[in-house]
């Protein structure tokens, strides 16, 4: 029996050997294909994280922007960790240090014009209203002189006027 026993066992040994050779490079094939396939969802996950991220900065960048024309400067960049942000962030904060200055000199403009503009027109009054009245006396002198040729040369003979 010992011989029949160690026949069957070479038998399954050998069944063994073809079946594991068969399927042994189809395990490690799927398994190569499993690798493969977690990488590229796994790089996929990275560049959606990463495009979140990018469009996460965008729409605090609008946010920005749109305070910005609010005349609302402060409250920029969120960077935490993100240390090639902070250029940005600065530069954010130098634009906006500067458009307020822009502002305040254009506000210090307009009101030095107003102001040179309400001295024009009070130094500009009096010596148009001294005009005026030399006008209206004059054009009454006037009046009254054309009156006063006129009667007396009625009283001239005509003889002097030709």
């Amino acid at each position: 029996m010992e011989s029949g026993g160690k026949a069957v066992t070479k038998r399954y040994r050998k069944k063994i050997t073809v079946v594991l050779s068969l399927v042994l490079p189809v395990i490690l094939l799927f398994a190569i294909l499993n690798c493969f396939t977690t990488y590229v969802f796994y790089e996929d996950y990275k560049y959606k994280m990463n495009l979140m991220t990018h469009q996460k900065i965008l729409d605090q960048l609008e946010e920005i922007l749109i305070r910005f024309r609010e005349n609302k400067f402060d409250d920029l960049l969120k960077t935490e960790n993100h240390a090639e942000l902070e250029k940005l962030n600065d530069q954010l904060e130098a634009i906006g240090h500067h458009i307020q200055l822009i502002k305040e000199e254009a506000r210090a403009e307009k009101e030095n014009t107003k102001e040179m503009v309400s001295d024009i027109s009070h130094q500009l009054k009096t010596p148009v209203a001294a005009l005026d009245t030399c006008f209206s006396v004059l054009m009454q002198f006037c009046k009254t002189s054309a009156r006063f040729l006129k009667n007396e040369m009625k009283d001239c003979p005509d003889t002097i006027w030709m």
